[in-house]
This record gives structure tokens, sequence and C-alpha cells, in this order.
């Protein structure tokens, strides 16, 4: 279990670093930008404390899950069920739900948090950069702001929505892949049904997240 864990943490967390660290920068880059065009120097911290640690980063970082982790799940359970593996655990007396299913779906709650966070640093050190060196923000005034809006309560709720979401992810992801078969072709079609399925669900409990406790937070 310890093995399969560690390894499904290493592709879903440590491999995607890279490509969150790029989406990221580039993203808070953007946002910084747009502020500053229209003339909101003086938000420039709050909104990224609002806009991105509070609902881009977490929904931005799930989605580059989804697109990575969570079909490569699904596609590798689904071919498992295709190559009989999953019968072969079941005669030997292994439980497939312990020893295939919730060490994948921890990993991938694990990375998504981490990514969550990672994400959420890397864009607002990425504004910070522009924000002095290209734009000719004061850091001062960026700092301010945004020592100002961020709060325990914004990492508490981003840490939250990472592992809700990731949850949900790996939840959809090892569905799908239980769901095939024997036949290759339904493969393809679990990983699809993973992204489309994943992906709304992932919006939704954003939505739900938000109604629920984003007034009163």
């Amino acid at each position: 279990m310890v093995p399969v864990f560690r390894q499904q943490l290493l592709v879903a967390g440590v491999d995607a670093l890279p490509m969150i660290a790029i989406v990221a920068l580039l993203l808070g880059s953007v946002m910084i930008i747009s502020l500053h065009v229209v003339g909101a120097d003086d938000f420039l911290g709050t909104v990224m404390v609002l806009v991105i640690i509070r609902e881009l980063g977490p929904l931005v970082t799930t989605f580059v899950v989804v697109g990575r982790s969570g079909t490569a799940l699904s596609s590798e359970i689904g071919e498992m069920q295709v190559g009989m593996q999953m019968r072969i655990l079941q005669a030997m007396g292994i439980r497939v739900l312990g020893f295939v299913v919730l060490p994948r779906m921890l990993a991938m709650v694990v990375a998504t948090v981490c990514l969550t966070v990672y994400f959420d640093v890397v864009a607002v050190m990425g504004g910070i950069v522009i924000a002095k060196f290209t734009l000719g923000i004061p850091l001062a005034v960026f700092l301010d702001t945004l020592d100002r809006s961020l709060a325990l309560t914004d990492v508490a709720i981003t840490v939250m929505k990472g592992a809700l979401f990731g949850l949900a992810v790996a939840a959809i992801s090892c569905h799908h892949g239980l769901s095939v078969q024997q036949n290759t072709a339904e493969v393809s079609q679990a990983t699809i049904r993973t992204i489309v399925g994943a992906g709304t669900v992932c919006i939704l409990l954003d939505l739900l997240f938000i109604l629920s406790f984003g007034i009163s937070i």
C-alpha cells in the first residue's frame, strides 16, 4: 500500500510541479497587468487574495490535476480491469479497494492540496516580480494591500478546497476506471468521462462552497 501511495504521489504531485509553476506565473502576471491597466494598483493584494488564492488557485490546479493525473489514474485502473488484474488480486484474497483504490485516492488528495498551495505561492510571487520590475509598482504598495487582505481564513479556504476537489477527482477517476469491463475501447471513454465529470463536479462544489461559506467567511 505504501509503495502505491508513494508512486501515485510522485506522479500526481512532484511531476506536476513544472506545469503548475508555469500556469501560476502566467495567471499571476496577467492578473497584475490587468489591474494595473485599469488603475487598480491600490487593490492588487486584495484581488490576488480573493481571485487567485480563494478561487482560481484551487480550481486551476484541479483542472491541471484532472488533465494529468485524473485521466492517467482512470486509464491505469481501466487497463487493470481489461487485463484481468483486478480479478487476479481478488482471487489471491487481496481487497481491490484497500490495495488499489484507497492509496491512489489518498495520494491524489495530498498532491492536490500541496499543488494548490504551491500554485498560490508561485502566482503571488510572480505577481510581485511583474509589479516591481516590469510595471514599476512600488513593492510596498503591493505588500501592504496583500498583508491587509490575506488572513489565515484564506489559507484555510484554499487548503479545504484543494482537499475537497482532490477527493472528488480521485473518486470520479477511480469510479470510471473500475467501470471498464473487458473492452479496451472503454478505457478511452472512461478517460473522457473522467475529464468531463471531474471538471463539472469541482465547479459545482466550488459554487456550493461559495454559497455556503463565502458570505460568512
